[in-house]
């Protein structure tokens, strides 16, 4: 096994635990989504060997970040995505492209991994927000609505 292709396999390694951490103890700790969460983990898996086989062959930066943008962009037809599935899917994808392309060595491909994954919890903690409480009301007559028909 040569160099590359061990650098390859510990990239993958270093990408996906960060991945898994992201998505099991920080998304999925507070969503309990479980369809978002293993979908997640697949993207996350293909755009790596995306990247990471693109990044053997002579491109330019501009076309990395223009994947990245098809990637970004993408949008599923099924359903629409929040914004905070929306952000997470984000993440994956840009901790996946650093994994796949970045010039960093190992060490701090992992330090820099942990600090999204160590933000990601902080935001979803109240530290730097208090947690509200929400309520969805699906109303099943549109015309009671109105403050005239609280009672109704």
């Amino acid at each position: 096994m040569d160099s590359l292709s061990f650098d390859f396999l510990i990239r993958l390694l270093i990408n996906m635990a960060g991945v898994f951490i992201l998505v099991r103890f920080v998304y999925f700790r507070t969503t309990q989504q479980r369809a978002y969460a293993s979908s997640y983990i697949l993207f996350g898996l293909s755009v790596f060997l995306i990247t990471s086989q693109l990044a053997s062959v002579e491109i330019s930066i501009g076309f990395a970040f223009g994947l990245f943008a098809i990637f970004s962009m993408l949008r599923y037809r099924t359903e629409s995505i929040n914004v905070k599935e929306m952000t997470y899917l984000f993440l994956v994808i840009a901790m996946s492209l650093l994994s796949g392309i970045s010039a960093t060595d190992q060490l701090e491909l992992g330090l820099l991994l942990g600090l999204i994954c160590l933000l990601a919890h902080v935001t979803e903690t109240s530290l730097l927000l208090p947690k509200l409480q929400e309520c969805t009301v699906e109303y099943e007559r549109i015309e009671n609505i109105v403050p005239a028909r609280r009672e109704e």
